[in-house]
């Protein structure tokens, strides 16, 4: 069951690879993906059950002025539940596509 951990700031992604390996086949390449905000995600995900998203303090701040909070996470405080879009702030519409 789908189950989301949210993170934010800045992250590195490198390309590895690109040698043609022998007997002809394709280059391969690799992509590596660093930062923090993995971190966050790896902490978030397990947080949530199924069907619920989880977001770190720093991907908090971004959204907390336009979504509603869910129950409180006993375990990591400073992490969030996502409850729902905040109705107030957004339009039918948006929330419909949403």
């Amino acid at each position: 069951a789908l189950h989301i951990g949210v993170g934010s700031g800045p992250i590195t992604v490198l390309q590895v690879g690109g040698m043609t390996p022998p007997l002809g086949a394709a280059a391969r390449y690799e992509y590596v993906v660093a930062g923090p905000p993995l971190e966050q995600i790896s902490i978030a995900e397990p947080l949530a059950v199924s069907g619920e998203t989880v977001l770190s303090p720093q991907a908090w701040q971004h959204v907390c002025d336009t979504v509603v909070e869910g129950p409180r996470i006993d375990q990591r405080p400073e992490f969030h539940r996502l409850q729902a879009l905040d109705t107030s702030v957004h339009t039918y519409l948006t929330i419909k596509i949403a």
